[in-house]
C-alpha cells in the first residue's frame, strides 16, 4: 500500500500510521468492526453508517417565492430533514446553464 508524503515528514508518518492501522485491521479476521473503526478513526468511516439525502436545491423548496428552489428554502427545511434521520446532505453542483437540456448542459465549464 503506497503512502502519500515523504517518510521523514510529519505528513508521511501520519499517512504511514493510517496505512499500517488499515493493514492491521484487514489482516485480523477476528477484529470486530467497532475495534477496526477505533484503529482507523471514526471520522474516516463516517459514511458507512450515514443516511445521505441528495437535495436538488433548485427543485426542493422556494424560500423567496420566485418559483425556483434556493438555499433559503433548504435552510427552512433543515429541521425536517434532520427529523427524517438524515445525517448528511449531498448538494449537486451549480453551473450556469442555457437550459437547452433541462439544466444538464453547462454554458461555461470554466466558471
Amino acid at each position: 500500500m503506497a503512502t502519500k508524503g515523504r517518510p521523514g515528514t510529519k505528513m508521511g508518518r501520519a499517512a504511514a500510521g493510517r496505512a499500517a492501522a488499515g493493514r492491521a485491521a484487514a489482516s485480523s479476521p477476528s477484529r470486530s468492526r467497532a475495534e477496526a473503526s477505533q484503529v482507523i478513526g471514526d471520522e474516516a468511516l463516517w459514511y458507512k453508517d450515514a443516511v445521505i439525502y441528495e437535495v436538488p436545491v433548485r427543485a426542493y423548496r422556494d424560500g423567496n417565492r420566485d418559483g425556483i428552489g434556493d438555499f433559503r428554502g433548504l435552510i427552512e427545511k433543515l429541521d425536517y430533514i434532520r427529523d427524517l434521520g438524515v445525517t448528511a446532505i449531498w448538494l449537486l453542483p451549480f453551473y450556469p446553464s442555457p437550459l437547452r437540456d433541462d439544466g444538464y448542459d453547462i454554458a461555461d465549464f470554466t466558471a
